[in-house]
């Protein structure tokens, strides 16, 4: 969006498409990543409920690591050991 505003003819109706996509975009992830939370397995417990409420606001600064667009592809990270159908790390083993 930054760059449709730089650009020598301001296209206010250019600009309004972008952000309202950005913004259908934004609300699909936050739905996926509702869902997401909601098919935990095991459940989350209710201390750790607590914590996702009291979270402090996002303030904006350098993205997540896995959105970083310097990083390396991540066909190219290391491997990180076996991990279930939901890409989680198998149970520990009991002793």
């Amino acid at each position: 969006m930054l760059q449709a505003s730089l650009v020598q003819k301001f296209d206010e109706n250019a600009l309004r498409q972008k952000a309202l996509e950005a913004g259908r975009l934004d609300a699909e992830l936050t739905v996926l990543r509702a869902k997401a939370l909601s098919k935990m397995k095991p459940p989350l417990s209710p201390e750790q409920i607590e914590k996702l409420k009291n979270l402090p606001p996002f303030e904006g600064g350098d993205p997540r690591p896995e959105f970083r667009r310097d990083e390396r592809p991540r066909g190219d990270r290391p491997q990180r050991g076996p991990r279930d159908e939901h890409d989680l790390p198998p149970p520990p083993k009991p002793n």
